[in-house]
């Protein structure tokens, strides 16, 4: 979509469409930095084409870059104030810079241009979600599933939702729906095992972390609650055994209070039959997980 607005309209050269086109082959197969070097020479050739500050603001998100990500999606809106796709990137960039505001006003500036572009409205919910304002939140996913019955991440941030305000059987209907879209993404099978949990179906809760840690062996979060539910289970090896794994992969990304809280489990030594209220409300609101890869608009 972002592209058809401007081969066009503009008059590429060859040698700039060859490397546009080839970034966008190593973005595809997530090789970065393949994708930042044919894009930066394009801009050498076609720096008045917004699409390619768009696609250099996608892949610098992706690496981490957010300074020259925003700078790249700005310079996009500023070459066209119309270029929509550019909101939208720049409104998922804002969200993971903790923006929300801005994050939410290049959404609904996104919609304004575009009323059935989906992912903004998944943006929206995203973004409702993260103020956990949770109603809210449902409303946009399910727009976006209304305008997209195929968006997975829309379907697992309603039930994360769903999950909030108790609706435990609506959570897990929409994340089994996330699954069956994308049956290789952790996320939804992490979240699945707490709305089990919930319901009390441990068997199905333990197969689900798992599988979560299985698609993702650094899923901190996926670690410290199988750790709760083994010592749940009387399983205590089993259960050191995962809080250690938590709190070494909570300590090496620098999350404090999540190494401190995975640590205190493991220090304690002692089997119980149920995690604490206070233990258990903190694996699930510690924060919403939302995989970088998933949930990424790869050029919109």
């Amino acid at each position: 979509q972002a592209d058809e607005q401007y081969t066009k309209t503009l008059s590429r050269s060859a040698e700039g469409e060859g490397l546009i086109q080839r970034g966008a082959v190593h973005f595809s197969r997530r090789e970065w930095r393949a994708a930042v070097t044919d894009l930066d020479k394009a801009l050498q050739l076609e720096g008045d084409d917004p699409a390619v500050h768009l696609y250099l603001g996608q892949v610098r998100r992706v690496l981490g870059d957010r300074d020259s990500a925003l700078k790249s999606f700005d310079q996009a809106v500023e070459l066209d104030p119309g270029f929509t796709a550019a909101y939208l990137g720049r409104g998922f960039l804002q969200l993971e810079r903790n923006q929300r505001e801005r994050a939410i006003a290049d959404f609904k500036t996104t919609l304004e241009q575009q009323p059935n572009w989906g992912s903004a409205y998944r943006g929206l919910c995203q973004a409702q979600a993260k103020m956990e304002a949770w109603e809210a939140a449902i409303e946009q996913c399910s727009q976006a599933i209304k305008l997209d019955s195929n968006d997975a991440v829309a379907y697992q941030l309603r039930g994360q939702a769903n999950f909030q305000v108790d609706e435990l059987q609506g959570a897990l209907s929409d994340l089994n729906v996330a699954i069956g879209l994308a049956p290789n993404q952790a996320a939804p099978y992490y979240f699945r095992a707490i709305a089990r949990q919930a319901l009390n179906e441990i068997p199905g809760t333990l197969e689900d972390l798992n599988q979560t840690i299985l698609l993702d062996p650094d899923y901190a979060l996926a670690y410290y609650q199988r750790g709760l539910l083994q010592q749940r289970l009387q399983n205590r090896a089993a259960a050191e055994d995962d809080f250690r794994q938590a709190a070494k992969l909570c300590l090496d990304r620098g999350e404090v209070q999540c190494y401190r809280q995975a640590q205190a489990q493991l220090e304690k030594q002692q089997p119980s039959d149920s995690p604490s209220p206070q233990t258990y409300q903190f694996c699930l609101k510690y924060r919403l997980v939302f995989s970088p890869i998933f949930s990424l608009e790869v050029f919109v």
